[in-house]
């Protein structure tokens, strides 16, 4: 299924609204914002690139207005637009689909926001915590990202190998959070962590687990040790 061309049509049907939601498509460090950014939402292609004037970020559809080429190639200006280098077609801030915004290190794109801001990761600024990127090209849904993070028994399945923190011991004290916001969905448990770990770290015998999931595709998960904490946020782009 594509939706290049029906970009109007989606946007006010069900997959459109969750366009409106922010969905991450890039790590700052890794764009070059010297020229034009190119991503996807699902099959819906966007162009990014940055004023530098005025640092601003802009994205728009992959699709040259004039006569539908690619803007892959196209220029950055020194007037802050994006000029095609088939037919001098410039695309300035009045081409602009959806909103873009620079965030926790990542890129956000959102067709009309719903939140005046993408999710945020707890401690992220806390310079206590060491911070690090990870993007993997996985064959899986939305859907089975949230399962993946707010699975009670992820641990035992999933981190029950050499370095693991999981065993094949049932969770225990396990609580469903509910918040107001109805896109919120809280999950708390410990679990009782392998021999083999147990084996290798005087007294990690069990691990405090707190997960939450904010609808559409953004998960995060605190795993506590001793005194040590582990925070890994999840966002999913489809």
């Amino acid at each position: 299924m594509r939706y290049i061309l029906l970009v109007a049509l989606y946007v006010g049907s069900g997959l459109g609204k969750l366009f409106n939601h922010w969905t991450c498509i890039g790590i700052i460090k890794k764009i070059d914002f010297s020229q034009p950014y190119v991503s996807n939402i699902g099959e819906l292609p966007l162009v990014t690139w940055k004023d530098t004037k005025t640092n601003k970020v802009m994205s728009t559809i992959n699709i040259c207005k004039h006569m539908g080429s690619r803007l892959n190639n196209a220029k950055i200006t020194s007037d802050g637009c994006l000029e095609c280098q088939y037919h001098g077609k410039k695309m300035s801030s009045a081409d602009v689909f959806g909103e873009t915004m620079e965030h926790e290190g990542k890129l956000f794109w959102a067709y009309e926001p719903v939140e005046k801001h993408p999710p945020k990761t707890p401690y992220y600024y806390n310079k206590e915590y060491e911070t690090s990127f990870l993007e993997i090209d996985m064959e899986g849904s939305m859907i089975d990202s949230a399962l993946n993070m707010m699975d009670v028994r992820h641990p035992e399945y999933v981190h029950n190998k050499l370095f693991g923190f999981g065993s094949n011991i049932p969770p225990t004290k396990l609580i469903h959070y509910k918040y107001p916001d109805a896109n919120l969905l809280g999950l708390s448990f410990q679990y009782q962590s392998s021999k083999i770990v147990q084996s290798m770290n005087d007294a990690v015998t069990l691990t405090k687990n707190f997960h939450m999931y904010k609808y559409p595709s953004f998960t995060w998960s605190k795993v506590s040790f001793l005194k040590k904490e582990l925070i890994i946020s999840v966002i999913y782009n489809p």
